[in-house]
């Protein structure tokens, strides 16, 4: 389904379908735990099974979050972001800004729901919606984002003052909450 074919080399398919991995994970996780007391008689290959979870946590953590925050992005404020940020639940925060983000621009792009990241970004700054500065610091926060996606991939840095800027241009672009 994801493509993942050695948990050591290994590239996710871009076209998975959402609500069959959130299937296929649960099952997957029962069947670990009614497994588990049998793991000493094939330590290896409960491990190798193990080292498969770990490639699917954090998809399945990125992809539990953002269908919460899809389920209401007009709910989604600043105030609500900065909750997440004093917790320093910093991947979450990320998350629903792009949630937020993308929600905004396609209700102010007449865009549809097809319309990626990538290009929701160049058409708002073609609209000049926002300024090429913002459109490179948002198509950061994209990268970012879908990095937590892609763990397999090298992960661009970021700060807290990094998280703080894309709030502002976010409230800025869907109207400050």
């Amino acid at each position: 389904m994801l493509g993942i074919e050695s948990y050591s080399e290994y590239t996710l398919n871009e076209d998975f379908n959402v609500d069959e991995f959130f299937n296929a994970y649960s099952t997957l996780k029962t069947a670990t735990k009614s497994i588990e007391k049998y793991s000493k008689f094939a330590q290896d290959k409960y491990n190798n099974m193990n080292k498969y979870l770990e490639i699917y946590e954090p998809i399945h953590e990125l992809l539990a979050i953002e269908r919460e925050a899809s389920s209401h992005p007009d709910k989604i404020t600043k105030k609500y972001i900065d909750d997440y940020i004093s917790k320093g639940r910093f991947k979450n925060a990320i998350c629903e800004l792009s949630v937020k983000l993308q929600y905004d621009l396609r209700e102010l792009l007449n865009a549809d729901d097809k319309t990626e990241a990538f290009e929701l970004i160049n058409m708002a700054e073609q609209e000049k919606l926002i300024d090429s500065k913002k459109c490179s610091s948002l198509h950061k926060l994209r990268k970012i984002r879908n990095g937590f996606q892609h763990p397999e991939k090298e992960q661009i840095q970021y700060t807290k003052a990094d998280i703080e800027e894309w709030i502002d241009i976010v409230f800025e672009i869907g109207g400050s909450k």
